[in-house]
């Protein structure tokens, strides 16, 4: 029944993190406890957390929730999604269930950043593009003041090989002449470089897209039994 009193108890805690916010074992330290004896509490909040799962809808699927994609968590930050979207003058949307239940994420929830933000315009409260064409989307998330924050970044569509196969034949990332022919349509397939060098069944190849700020196989995929593997 608020308004209420009630005792609260505060501990601070530290702990070294990597560049990716993952705490490291062993680092984490400990203050003493203070207790506050009365601290009113006018009302109360559900709390508010990033969504584990991601999912886009849009034109390029006609928007239908039961074929809507999945975004792709970021390998070690699964508050970071990504994923090859076809963005046409429909525009697209996110949300945290495959359902319409008023919890969509669209023009007016999110902050647009990336090379290509520019391209993207309101239409309806959907993201849309005059210009039909793919784009990587990366949509970090993040909680502030008891809501979640969404920024959606709009980049260049680049695949990527890497492996023996490669001119270079080893591990560089974004190397010249290897990255997949873009296609100009929804329908149209990305395709790899010719590989340069013959190469054994155990040799390593892979593909990846290049999400900023993260190392290439936090973002790589392969195919097995026909089908794509994140």
């Amino acid at each position: 029944d608020f308004p209420i009193d009630v005792k609260v108890y505060l501990r601070a805690k530290a702990v070294q993190t990597t560049a990716y916010g993952k705490a490291i074992d062993g680092t984490e330290i400990l203050s003493n406890i203070v207790e506050l004896s009365r601290v009113l509490v006018e009302y109360s909040l559900p709390p508010a957390t990033t969504p584990e799962n991601f999912y886009v809808i849009g034109g390029f699927n006609g928007w239908m929730w039961d074929t809507a994609p999945a975004m792709i968590p970021v390998n070690g930050a699964p508050n970071v999604f990504w994923r090859m979207v076809w963005v046409d003058e429909q525009g697209v949307k996110f949300n945290a269930e495959r359902a319409w239940d008023n919890k969509e994420v669209g023009f007016g929830q999110v902050n647009i950043g990336g090379e290509l933000a520019g391209n993207i315009s309101d239409n309806g409260g959907n993201l849309a593009s005059a210009t039909p064409a793919w784009y990587l989307i990366v949509v970090t998330t993040s909680v502030s003041g008891g809501k979640i924050i969404y920024n959606v970044d709009f980049l260049k569509p680049e695949v990527w090989l890497m492996g023996p196969v490669t001119p270079g034949a080893g591990w560089a990332e974004k190397e010249d002449g290897c990255s997949f022919e873009v296609p100009a349509t929804k329908d149209g397939e990305f395709v790899s470089p010719a590989f340069a060098h013959a190469s054994d069944a155990d040799a390593g190849l892979r593909v990846y897209v290049k999400v900023p700020e993260f190392d290439w196989w936090k973002s790589e995929f392969m195919v097995f039994n026909k089908k794509i593997v994140y």
